[in-house]
């Protein structure tokens, strides 16, 4: 009989076939071993495939080809197929340090029933190759947006660093294929509301910046107002953090050169709560300011 991993590791790839191996291997030299890795292939068309099955003589790793789809519909494959009892999420082009998954596990074992993700911080690494701290923050069960940053308590938590119960993942209906960007941030979001969340408060992940779809301020605008639409009822009770989400579209609106739009949701956000001064300082940045002063992470 096929024994029962602890963790399932889910691995999904798009046209990697350069840095797929440093993700692999940093997973095949993890100190806790009671995994199986589930490379789950989005429809590559460079050589993504061969790389991938040069893993297969090793017993811990399984191979899935499906047909073009997405990250998401990817990860949400890899959980249908996934036979542990936790589940962690790798990308294509970031590092595991090697004791990733055995300092997660730990904490996993230690926790009470009602935590449902372990996490941790990372390590940036950007185009320029500069290594910069990615802090995650400290979540509170029950709270969708921090009163300190006004935005989603669960931003920058990275998926990589995660370490989530595949019961959950099933029972909360996995990742929403359909948004353009922060399916990570809309599951997290998601269970924090009804989960405790546990931190290892140490970088096991180095993350490897490069440009896609998290660098498109469109499908940042589109994603937050999809998020905004989830979470009516919360935004309908609290003025103020709605405007702080209709300025961040407006925003990214901006920086992506849709001024129509841009316009629109700056109107929406001083409508809704023009007496903060953050609201009308972005306001006024959007309206007045040029757009190629500012970095393109500057919306958030």
């Amino acid at each position: 009989m096929e024994s029962t991993p602890f963790v399932s590791i889910i691995l999904p790839v798009y046209n990697r076939a350069a840095t797929l191996p440093r993700a692999v291997e940093s997973v095949l030299i993890q100190t806790f071993d009671d995994y199986e890795l589930i490379i789950v292939d989005d429809g590559s068309q460079d050589d993504t495939a061969s790389v991938a099955r040069g893993y297969l003589q090793n017993a811990k790793v399984r191979y899935i080809h499906q047909e073009n789809a997405g990250a998401g519909a990817a990860r949400n494959q890899g959980i249908a197929v996934a036979r542990g009892q936790w589940v962690a999420f790798q990308d294509s082009d970031d590092e595991w340090c090697q004791e990733k998954l055995q300092a997660q596990v730990d904490l996993a074992k230690n926790s009470a029933a009602e935590v449902a993700v372990i996490y941790s911080d990372m390590v940036r690494v950007t185009q320029a190759g500069k290594r910069i701290p990615w802090l995650s923050p400290d979540v509170r069960m029950g709270v969708l947006i921090d009163a300190d940053t006004l935005d989603y308590q669960v931003k920058n938590i990275g998926l990589q660093s995660a370490l989530i119960r595949r019961s959950v993942l099933l029972r909360e209906g996995k990742f929403d294929q359909h948004l353009p960007r922060f399916i990570d941030l809309d599951l997290f979001a998601r269970l924090a509301l009804r989960y405790r969340f546990a931190k290892v408060d140490r970088p096991l992940v180095t993350y490897y910046e490069t440009r896609g779809i998290s660098s498109d301020p469109e499908a940042r605008a589109r994603a937050r107002i999809a998020l905004i639409d989830k979470h009516r009822n919360f935004f309908e009770r609290n003025a103020r953090y709605l405007a702080h989400q209709y300025i961040r579209v407006a925003t990214a609106y901006w920086m992506g050169g849709h001024m129509e739009e841009k316009d629109r949701y700056c109107r929406l956000a001083l409508a809704t709560y023009w007496r903060d001064g953050h609201v009308l300082a972005k306001a006024a940045v959007v309206n007045f300011f040029p757009r190629r002063l500012l970095p393109g992470r500057w919306c958030g």
